[in-house]
């Protein structure tokens, strides 16, 4: 290899490929551990984007909030969630129960990891997010208060199921989850019960019949069941 060149073409493929390759590729030929350090370099490597996404939008949140107030941050999170969310919500409501509790499971698997725990009872499936991978994350690492200072929504309202001093980010759960789907097809989707911090998760329940959904889940966005 020239000493001009940092990376041998071995390498330079080994960083081009998607890890799932490298690891399937391993697999068949038998190098077992290697497959599994891929595993896990797979696994170590996912979240961090995900988590410079979710500062990136907990800053424009915090910047709309502190400079435009309460109602404008309302009117971004509406809008931003008729472009991505709708389709997505349509498309959910399309699936059977199996497939929403599946699909939600799968998300939380890239963004919580090892913190999801599953459960089922007669009524409901519920998903703990012990923490949640994203607002809980943040909240535990302090990004709500200095050097970050990320906002807090002080006023309780709809947006911030009814509490104050509320994390910015986790409102577009209340607007995406449970504001915007009653008024689209008439329930959360799906109902979140908000904890109150570390040892205390965010719960998500999936009704197996959605017309059991309890009230409080519209009241605490300010809805009304019907």
């Amino acid at each position: 290899m020239s000493v001009d060149r940092v990376f041998s073409p071995e390498e330079l493929k080994a960083l081009e490929t998607p890890l799932a390759d490298r690891i399937a590729a391993a697999i068949d030929a038998g190098r077992y551990e290697e497959a599994k350090a891929l595993a896990r370099q797979m696994e170590e490597e996912s979240p961090p984007i995900i988590y410079i996404l979710e500062e990136w939008v907990t800053a424009l949140l915090s910047y709309i909030g502190r400079s435009q107030g309460d109602e404008a941050l309302v009117e971004a999170l509406r809008h931003s969630a008729n472009t991505w969310m709708r389709p997505m919500h349509d498309g959910l409501l399309k699936l059977d129960f199996r497939g929403q509790v599946e699909g939600f499971a799968a998300i939380f698997r890239a963004h919580t990891g090892r913190g999801l725990r599953v459960e089922e009872d007669d009524e409901k499936v519920t998903l703990f997010l012990d923490p949640c991978g994203s607002g809980g994350r943040m909240v535990k690492g302090g990004y709500f208060g200095p050097p970050k200072d990320l906002l807090q929504v002080q006023k309780a309202q709809g947006i911030t199921f009814g509490r104050e001093g509320f994390p910015s980010y986790c409102t577009h759960c209340a607007v995406v989850h449970h504001i915007m789907p009653i008024e689209w097809a008439g329930a959360p989707l799906p109902p979140i019960e908000v904890g109150s911090g570390p040892g205390d998760p965010c719960k998500w329940h999936f009704y197996k019949d959605r017309a059991a959904i309890p009230a409080r889940f519209y009241a605490q966005v300010g809805k009304e069941k019907k």
